[in-house]
C-alpha cells in the first residue's frame, strides 16, 4: 500500500511517496504536488499488481568487467570447440573495460558501438605514434 507525506523544507511543500510491499523493496519517489503523487502511487501499485514493474537499481551498478569476470568463472564457454580462443578474447576485453568502469545498464546498441570506434580510433592514434 501507497502512504503520501506531506514534507516541508523552507517554503516549499513537498509529497513523498512511499510504497512498501512483501518481498519487494520500498520504493519512494517526490513530488512537487499531491496529484502528481497520487497518480504516480496508482500507477505504480498496478504495476505491482500485474507484475510488470522491474527493480533495475542492482543493475546500474554491474560493470561490463564484472560480468566477463563471472562468465569466465562459471566456465560455460568451456563446452565451445574453441573455448580457448573466446576465453582469450574475454580476457583482453576485460582488461580494456574494466579501466572504463562502464556500466551495463545504460548500455545501447548506438552507444557500444560509439564506444567502440571511439576505442579503436584511439588505437589507431597510439600506433600511429609509436
Amino acid at each position: 500500500m501507497a502512504t503520501i507525506q506531506k514534507r516541508k523544507y523552507l517554503n516549499k511543500t513537498s509529497y513523498q511517496v512511499r510504497i512498501r510491499r512483501l518481498g519487494i523493496k520500498t520504493i519512494t519517489k517526490s513530488f512537487l504536488t499531491r496529484t502528481e503523487a497520487k497518480r504516480w502511487s496508482r500507477s505504480m501499485e498496478t504495476k505491482l499488481d500485474k507484475g510488470d514493474y522491474s527493480d533495475y537499481s542492482s543493475a546500474s551498478k554491474v560493470t561490463l568487467g564484472d560480468l566477463f569476470k563471472r562468465y569466465i568463472n562459471e566456465e560455460k564457454h568451456k563446452k565451445k570447440k574453441q573455448w580457448k580462443n573466446e576465453e582469450y578474447r574475454l580476457r583482453q576485453l576485460l582488461l580494456v573495460y574494466k579501466q572504463a568502469g562502464l556500466v551495463v545498464r545504460p548500455i545501447t546498441s548506438p552507444f557500444l558501438l560509439n564506444y567502440i570506434i571511439f576505442d579503436s580510433d584511439l588505437f589507431l592514434i597510439k600506433l600511429i605514434r609509436s
